[in-house]
């Protein structure tokens, strides 16, 4: 059984095919070739698309790729009432038919640039006319048909560059680059049939005409809509309503191959006024040589459905001469080629993505819609292209390895360890008495380990472990800002998306910020009175997680969480806890967060530094302890690596660091080492007469067992210096 199979290999299917090439993945094409839309021709040595055009854009792909480009400088044009106007955008090209046009249009431009949709009603027949031939330089569909945000791109200047070897070089690429890896590509393989079982999906198909059955744990399909509809029967709401309403524009491409031909200079041309939409003029290697592409769209296409291929070309030339391209010489054409495309784009409606919803992309648990339909930014939706194409195979083929790594994650439940030994003390006014030895800690610390391993198990168990959408130090102790922090820290480190974390982050803020301290609580009451008021180490972890997963909407509380730990710097440089025995892991802490803003917090942070350096033993280590070690390293590693070398004083700081390491290293300290203390924490119970009876206070001496100190060393040895 395949873990993923991918149908369709146009450049959606081939860009997951990437993302998951280290599976083991089967690519299935109905046609001969690969290339979906992409539809590449060679004729007398000249390479030439007959589906997408434009070319794609050589930063989009996801592997090192270089491939020769023909820039296309000519100006746009407009075809209209017997003349060429030419122009550097659209507003100057309808400038040239007449001012009050250009103005009608410019109108129609503001009214769309302040977000207002402009009244189509009360807009000259003449203008929206010229406008929907623009837009329908991409587009298959009628400006107004559209979802409001698209309709600017009637006002859009293309670039018409075009890659020597047309876009097939950019499947050729891919198809090189997945040679290598598991993936199998079959082609002439015509999917029929999608069924989804409890723990597979069945994919039925026609390999040159003869039946197959293929099984897998997801597929992925990059078809057209009408096609998904054909091979998947019982679709999940809301993805049915959805494939059952979008709808596709036909389209038509005819290519001529004209030589010793003078043509006039644009890059394309629109042609409202002609049969055709548009008119691309590309320049080839040859300079006696170029290529006129036709694209007919929408209603036009629909027109010429009927006609066969040669009264279509017959067609094309025509227009050609109207324009003004001379083809009088015998030899002038030297090919003509022709492609129909019934689903040549799809109708972007205000009715389908204007309040997109993922789940659309989702038929079946199992199944997964790739496509270029399926990609949809809701600050822009422009899910038609070949570039959104390549961009929602990646999206859904990351949505297969997270599917794919929970349902492997869940195979083999994570059982937990106590990851501490404790040693719990009742404090008197003479002196302390000793009460009982446990063992704790089976959550918040294995978010520091998950850093460590990254165990796809663990991650899921204390994802499961979550207290609405918080954590505690262990199951029924209550949710604490450190220990969510935590957890959060290490459920960020094996990439979750942001979109998974920003719940648990606002939570985190919800329940434990304090806006006019500027700091984070550990918690708000209860427990022990000293439990109480900010926390340096809840500061120093919250506004590092905020500013590592969403810098941009929470920069207000990043600010002032760094202000805080300015203002509870010690003297001598470093941060004292409430909870851990030592400084340096709170200063660790703490110098993380500062240092992101280096220059405003210098000195502190190099007060801090000249702190850790100083408690440096001979040795190399700090308290002959793997934790404090730990922790000493990474702050110093992390201030060698961003600090600006003009910034650097201390040249002995790599030789400490490479002590530290050593020490480390010697001490054998990834494997652990039992018995080092970690936290210290006491609680208070109120006593039912405090005048007479003082309250119960227990004092909670907690040593980890090896597993932390473990995933602390690993840590600090991993981190780059």
């Amino acid at each position: 059984m395949y873990d993923t199979i991918i149908i369709g290999a146009g450049i959606s299917g081939l860009a997951a095919a990437w993302q998951l090439r280290n599976r083991n993945i089967l690519v299935l094409e109905k046609e001969p070739v690969p290339g979906g839309r992409i539809k590449t021709c060679t004729s007398h040595g000249i390479s030439y698309d007959l589906g997408a055009v434009f070319g794609f854009s050589a930063a989009s792909v996801p592997f090192p790729f270089k491939s020769e480009m023909i820039a296309e400088p000519d100006p746009l044009g407009l075809w209209y009432q017997g003349s060429l106007y030419s122009g550097t955008g659209v507003i100057t090209c309808i400038a040239g038919v007449n001012s009050g046009l250009r103005l009608e249009a410019r109108l129609v431009l503001l009214k769309l640039m302040d977000g207002g949709l402009p009244d189509y009603d009360t807009i000259s027949p003449e203008c929206l006319r010229i406008l929907n031939a623009f837009f329908q330089v991409i587009h298959p569909g009628e400006m107004r048909d559209y979802i409001l945000s698209r309709h600017i791109d009637a006002f859009c200047k293309h670039d018409s560059a075009h890659f020597v070897g047309g876009n097939k070089v950019v499947i050729d690429a891919f198809c090189g680059e997945l040679a290598s890896t598991p993936c199998q590509i079959r082609l002439n393989t015509a999917v029929t049939a999608i069924k989804q079982e409890d723990d597979a999906v069945q994919v039925t198909c026609l390999h040159n005409e003869i039946p197959s059955v293929y099984y897998a744990k997801t597929v992925i399909v990059t078809a057209p809509t009408p096609v998904v509809l054909k091979i998947i029967h019982q679709a999940d709401e809301p993805s049915r309503t959805f494939l059952e309403s979008l709808r596709y524009g036909s389209g038509i491409v005819v290519a001529l191959g004209l030589k010793n031909v003078i043509t006039p200079a644009f890059s394309y041309l629109v042609t409202p006024d002609l049969t055709t939409n548009t008119i691309l003029r590309q320049q080839t290697q040859s300079p006696d040589v170029k290529v006129l592409i036709l694209y007919y769209t929408g209603d036009k296409a629909e027109k010429l459905q009927s006609k066969n291929d040669q009264t279509i070309i017959d067609d094309a030339i025509t227009a050609l001469r109207i324009i003004g391209v001379s083809l009088d010489r015998a030899d002038s054409l030297i090919f003509s080629d022709i492609h129909r495309w019934e689903h040549l784009g799809p109708v972007i409606t205000q009715e389908l993505y204007g309040a997109w919803n993922n789940d659309a992309a989702r038929p079946m648990s199992r199944v997964f819609l790739g496509g270029e339909y399926t990609h949809v930014d809701p600050q822009n939706p422009l899910p038609y292209g070949m570039m959104p194409a390549a961009a929602s195979g990646t999206t859904q083929a990351q949505a297969v390895q997270q599917f794919l790594a929970e349902e492997e994650a869940a195979a083999v439940r994570f059982v937990p360890e106590f990851l501490t030994d404790v040693f719990i003390y009742q404090l008197t006014d003479n002196r302390p008495i000793f009460r009982k030895r446990t063992e704790e800690g089976t959550i918040a610390f294995y978010g520091l380990i998950l850093q460590a391993t990254q165990d796809m198990k663990l991650c899921r168990y204390l994802l499961d472990c979550s207290v609405d959408g918080l954590w505690e130090y262990q199951q029924g102790f209550g949710v604490t800002a450190e220990d969510s922090a935590l957890v959060l820290e290490g459920l960020w480190s094996v990439d979750l998306p942001a979109t998974t974390l920003l719940p648990h982050l606002r939570k985190l803020i919800e329940a434990f910020y304090n806006a006019e301290q500027g700091a984070f609580h550990t918690v708000l009451q209860g427990r022990a009175a000293y439990w109480h008021g900010p926390s340096g180490d809840a500061t120093s972890l919250a506004g590092h997680l905020l500013q590592c997963i969403a810098p941009d909407e929470f920069t207000d509380i990043i600010a002032s969480c760094r202000s805080y730990l300015l203002q509870t710097q010690g003297v001598e440089g470093a941060w004292r806890s409430k909870w851990f025995p030592e400084t340096l892991v709170p200063t660790w802490y703490a110098v993380r967060l500062l240092i992101s803003d280096y220059q405003a917090n210098k000195e502190a942070i190099d007060r801090a530094v000249n702190y850790t350096l100083n408690r440096q033993s001979p040795k190399g280590c700090w308290n002959n302890s793997i934790i404090d070690t730990s922790a000493a390293l990474l702050l110093l590693k992390t201030v060698n690596r961003l600090q600006p070398e003009n910034e650097k004083t201390d040249t002995t700081l790599f030789t400490r660091i490479e002590k530290a390491s050593t020490w480390l290293i010697s001490e054998q300290a990834t494997d652990g080492r039992r018995g080092e203390p970690l936290l210290y924490y006491w609680f208070e119970e109120q006593s039912p007469c405090p005048d007479l009876i003082p309250g119960l206070r227990l004092f909670y001496h907690c040593s980890d067992k090896g597993k932390i100190s473990a995933a602390w060393a690993k840590l600090a040895l991993a981190e780059p210096v």
